[in-house]
């Protein structure tokens, strides 16, 4: 665990970072002298025993920092901040893969908070968490991390950005883009000459990088090949495979449409044969409507006889 020397003159105890330190004025205290009426300093309540700062922090979402216990106090830290800030959406919400590749798009987890604002009848915080990536971007700036890719934070503010300003993608040629861009800035100079860093070396490492890059590339690349060739998918048995699946599928077709003709076949006659059947059907019915027609006309003719005599 990590710890820190206590502050208090003649003291040789150890302090854990975050449960010893002092909000006002930033001392490790150990146990012993964490509520020592001698230390007096801005904020320090010495009736209390506790410190008597307050702040309003509402991005911070973590129940260790919320409210830390350090020796049996409790301690409430916050901040006050805009209304576009605090409701913005806290880090649960939106670290995710996405937001360290440089996505600046919303989570479903932002979205859900959005709709429960506007079911509540309150749009204006829904617009608050929809516009809150900036905010969110911002509280990174000034802390260099590779684990998070820059164009997210260019993005995210390109509507304010210099119109000469196009850094690009890649962390090492962006470095080299920005001391070239402020070389003649004093505080950027003095930080250079501090930590023995030149524009020189910035390339070289820029270069080093993109070889590594390359050579990566190169080795996957063969990797790959050696792969294929282990399994007997390289470009030619790829080829002879693509082959014999293409005449394998053609004698399928083949086959299917032979299937399909003597299935169009037998329905075509059976069509013929109902229709045979049909006609026949209809020959026998006319013939006997014909017998019946011709018997009629003789009981009419013999009873038209038969009137006459009479």
């Amino acid at each position: 665990m990590l710890t820190w020397p206590c502050d208090h003159p003649g003291c040789t105890s150890r302090t854990m970072l975050k449960q010893g330190e002092c909000m006002s004025c930033g001392k490790h205290l150990c146990g012993d002298h964490f509520s020592d009426t001698e230390h007096q300093c801005l904020g320090y309540d010495s009736d209390e025993g506790d410190i008597a700062q307050w702040e309003i922090d509402q991005a911070d979402v973590s129940t260790s920092t919320i409210a830390d216990v350090p020796f049996g106090n409790v301690q409430y830290r916050a901040y006050v901040t805009t209304k576009a800030e605090g409701f913005a959406a806290p880090p649960l919400l939106y670290e995710c893969i996405n937001h360290f590749i440089g996505g600046n798009i919303m989570t479903n987890e932002e979205e859900f908070l959005t709709e429960c604002y506007k079911k509540h009848g309150r749009p204006d915080l829904a617009d608050c968490v929809e516009n809150g990536r900036i905010y969110q971007r911002l509280s990174l700036i000034g802390q260099w991390n590779s684990a998070f890719r820059k164009i997210g934070f260019r993005e995210i503010f390109e509507p304010d950005l210099p119109a000469d300003f196009d850094p690009p993608v890649d962390e090492v040629d962006w470095r080299v883009y920005m001391m070239e861009r402020y070389k003649d800035h004093r505080g950027l100079q003095e930080l250079m000459k501090k930590i023995d860093w030149s524009i020189g070396r910035a390339k070289e490492e820029a270069e080093k990088w993109h070889q590594e890059q390359e050579e990566k590339e190169r080795r996957n690349e063969a990797e790959k090949e050696e792969q294929y060739r282990v399994q007997g998918i390289d470009e030619g048995d790829g080829g002879q495979t693509e082959e014999v699946e293409n005449n394998a599928a053609s004698d399928d077709t083949i086959t299917s449409g032979d299937v399909a003709g003597e299935d169009s076949m037998e329905k075509e006659l059976e069509k013929v044969n109902i229709e045979e059947s049909r006609k026949e059907a209809t020959k026998v019915e006319d013939k006997g409507n014909g017998v019946k027609e011709d018997a009629d006309e003789e009981e009419k003719e013999k009873a038209e006889g038969y009137s006459g005599a009479t």
